[in-house]
C-alpha cells in the first residue's frame, strides 16, 4: 500500500496522476488530509484512485478550532467527509492522542459513527520532529497511554459489533526510537 500522508496531499497537482501510476502497478493507495479541501467534484476523482482516505479530526469544533487556528477548519472538515461519503469513499479518522485529549476519545469514537467512518486511527503524538521542538510538553506520558487503551477498549465492548475499526498506535514513537537506537539489529 502506498500512503500519502500530510502536509496536504490535495495541494499537489500531480496527486491524482500519481495515483493512478500507483494503480497500474498494483498498488492499493491512501491519503491523509485535514478534509478542508475536498469537494464533491474531489471526493468523485478520489472514488476510483484510493482505497481509503484517512481525515485529521483533533476533536470537538472548539478543539479543532483552537488546534487549527481556524474558526471554519471543522465545519470544512465535515463538508469534506460529506463529500467522500456521498462519493462512496470509505474514510477514517485520524486522532493525535496528546497527554490533554485522553478524554475526547469517547467524543471521536461517536462523531465516527454519526458521520460513517469505517474506523478510527489514534497515534499518540511524538517527541520526533518539531513536535518534540514545540509541543514536547503535550507528548503523552505512560498514563495517558494506558487511560486511551483502556477507554478504547470500553467503547468497543460497550458498543457491540458494527462500530468502526480502532486502530491504536501500540508503542509510542519515541520508545520505539530509543528501542532501534539501543539494538543493533532494529526490532522495535
Amino acid at each position: 500500500m502506498l500512503v500519502f500522508p500530510g502536509g496536504e496531499p490535495l495541494l499537489w497537482e500531480g496527486l491524482e496522476g500519481f495515483l493512478d501510476f500507483a494503480m497500474e502497478k498494483g498498488f492499493s493507495t491512501s491519503i491523509t488530509t485535514n478534509g478542508t479541501l475536498l469537494t464533491a467534484k474531489k471526493a468523485v476523482r478520489l472514488h476510483k484512485r484510493v482505497g481509503i482516505v484517512a481525515v485529521s479530526v483533533d476533536g470537538p469544533p472548539e478543539d479543532h478550532a483552537e488546534i487549527r487556528r481556524s474558526t471554519t477548519a471543522f465545519i470544512s472538515m465535515k463538508h469534506g467527509l460529506s463529500a467522500l461519503r456521498d462519493a462512496g469513499v470509505p474514510f477514517t479518522l485520524a486522532f493525535t492522542l496528546t497527554r490533554y485529549n485522553a478524554d475526547r476519545l469517547r467524543w471521536l469514537y461517536e462523531f465516527a459513527n454519526e458521520e460513517g467512518a469505517v474506523g478510527i486511527h489514534v497515534h499518540p503524538l511524538s517527541g520526533i520532529g518539531s513536535a518534540g521542538i514545540f509541543l514536547s510538553a503535550a507528548i503523552p506520558d505512560n498514563v495517558e497511554f494506558k487511560v486511551a487503551s483502556w477507554l478504547l477498549a470500553l467503547l468497543v465492548c460497550n458498543n457491540g459489533s458494527g462500530v468502526p475499526v480502532i486502530t491504536f498506535d501500540a508503542i509510542p514513537r519515541a520508545v520505539c526510537r530509543a528501542e532501534l537506537l539501543a539494538n543493533a539489529r532494529g526490532r522495535c
